[in-house]
């Protein structure tokens, strides 16, 4: 036997030239996959210039056998490989079986598709004790498929089996009674949503006609924080949620100096505190206001620019240098002011003259660098900024009649943007094709008449847009979640409709990734919040 498969071997190694062309056994032989007791019973037939390996497993000497074959070759070291497929589990599933044999022993070393590996022994007479070879139930090792080998769209519900879903979300945990499972988030835990549960909705503050111009963060305890303007005694006051959906919460007046408090921005600091812009009525000056802790229930706040009567309409984030930039208009231009510390105790800002000033949005883009959508009811522009600071930049005006826009960076690394088409006060968004947004694709989203306005944009966890927007035809707030990175399909919901409420809408993804809204009671002059039960908020 050995004499023979050493003949054979030899064939294959001598290459094809003098081989019949005809199909012809060359022998059955043995290997031993050691550790384990599994022996590969194989035979080979020649044919033409190939050969051909087909027999048996025999899973330790078991009551069934398992189905091997493949191919043999030579490979460039002078070694034999076999490339073999064996079916040894309940429901067919074919492991691959990879083995190198060296001419000298006829025997070498074996691995496979589930992870095993040992050595491949030629066993012409009783195999060797051990346990049988391990096959994994689907002939999947453990942590074998990531991202990289599932390519979009190529696991469809066609794929699936009754119940695999089931029992893959199974081995992540169970969602507690009452809620259903909605995905995987980031960290590999379940992501749970009540079944069947409406938005939550809250008048949170109301002392007072305090509910305007809110803007809403996320805290680093997993709450929101909100500011808001106190137009009672024109105040800039902060909410702090004292749950998820904001049932119950904090407010606190923080800059009492005048008229201060209108058109408030907020975002969370590198230090990890909230910190706020808004305007100085009273002065025309532009103010941020930094918080002393989570709660936000004491402040400093400083005018880091009052060259002429600015501050109006602003927005602040935090730049990649972990630093508020704040966009503003003011003097006939777009302003950019850039803290030069965490507390924004001063800053130096920038005049970029642009076509449409007004409403300004802004983000950090993919690049790292400032952008800003910009616009009056008249027209909107954009802003790319040229460094961190935005002391230079490149502004292009997009559109007409366009007005109130709200930018958040895509999933793809582009800006998207909401805004109202002020006739006949529709919603749309666009999605830009660059970080520049020099070219861009606009999506008419809900085509009903005043249904539009105050739009805040926030991509959730599934990498998509949701707006909150006001319908100015009933007072109602009204919120959309797009299906497509551009929005081409989308659901339209009827939120909140407790009076004239969405009014001045900002929007921010919660801690347990569903959207949180806040929003102007204009009936009772509240602070109101409502809290999504899902991602689509329906």
């Amino acid at each position: 036997m050995r004499v023979r498969l050493f003949a054979v071997l030899g064939l294959l190694v001598l290459g094809p030239e003098g081989l019949l062309a005809q199909q012809e056994s060359l022998g059955t032989f043995r290997w031993q996959l050691r550790p384990y007791c599994n022996v590969l019973t194989l035979t080979v037939v020649r044919q033409g210039t190939q050969f051909h390996v087909d027999g048996t497993d025999d899973l330790c000497s078991g009551s069934r056998h398992g189905a091997v074959v493949g191919r043999a070759f030579q490979n460039p070291n002078g070694s034999v490989g076999l490339g073999l497929v064996t079916v040894t589990t309940t429901g067919a599933v074919g492991v691959h079986i990879d083995a190198v044999i060296d001419l000298a022993s006829v025997s070498g070393t074996w691995t496979d598709s589930v992870g095993n590996t040992g050595q491949f022994v030629f066993t012409p007479g009783i195999a060797l004790t051990g346990n049988p070879r391990p096959v994994t139930a689907n002939g999947l090792p453990p942590n074998s498929i990531t991202t990289e080998q599932l390519a979009p769209g190529s696991v469809t519900a066609a794929a699936l089996a009754p119940g695999a879903i089931h029992h893959a979300a199974a081995a992540f945990g169970m969602c507690p009674p009452g809620q259903y499972v909605r995905g995987l988030l980031a960290d590999g835990t379940l992501s749970c949503a009540p079944v069947g549960t409406a938005p939550v909705f809250n008048d949170i503050d109301t002392v007072g006609d305090v509910g305007q111009d809110p803007s809403i963060a996320l805290g680093t305890d997993g709450l929101a924080v909100i500011s808001h303007y106190d137009a009672t005694n024109g105040d800039l006051r902060v909410t702090h949620c004292a749950s998820l959906a904001c049932t119950s919460a904090t407010s606190t007046s923080l800059d009492t100096t005048g008229n201060v408090g209108q058109f408030s921005s907020i975002a969370i600091g590198s230090d990890g505190l909230a910190v706020i812009s808004h305007y100085d009525a009273t002065n025309g000056d532009l103010r941020v206001t930094h918080c002393a802790n989570l709660a936000c229930t004491s402040a400093t706040s400083t005018a880091v620019d009052s060259v002429g009567d600015v501050g109006w309409e602003g927005a602040l984030t935090i730049g990649a240098d972990g630093l508020a930039i704040v966009a503003h208009f003011g003097a006939g231009a777009l302003r950019v002011s850039h803290c030069s510390n965490v507390t924004c105790t001063s800053a130096t800002t920038t005049a970029l003259p642009v076509p449409s000033a007004g409403y300004a949005s802004i983000t950090i883009g993919a690049d790292g660098l400032p952008f800003i959508a910009h616009g009056r009811i008249s027209a909107t522009g954009v802003t790319h900024c040229d460094n961190v600071a935005c002391t230079a930049a490149t502004s292009n005006a997009l559109d007409y009649l366009h007005g109130q826009p709200s930018v958040a960076m895509g999933s793809d690394g582009l800006p998207v943007i909401s805004s109202t088409i002020a006739i006949p006060g529709w919603l749309r968004l666009r999605h830009c094709d660059n970080a520049a947004c020099t070219t861009s694709t606009e999506t008419i989203v809900v085509r009903q008449d005043n249904a539009g306005w105050s739009s805040a944009l926030a991509v959730g966890r599934d990498g998509l847009p949701v707006i909150s927007h006001h319908d100015s035809a009933t007072g109602d707030l009204r919120v959309t979640h797009c299906d497509d990175l551009r929005c081409t399909q989308s659901t339209t919901s009827l939120v909140d409709t407790g009076g004239l409420v969405g009014e001045h809408s900002a929007i921010a993804i919660g801690s347990d990734g569903l959207p949180i809204i806040s929003h102007y009671n204009r009936t009772d002059g509240n602070l109101r919040v409502t809290k999504c039960s899902s991602r689509t908020c329906q």
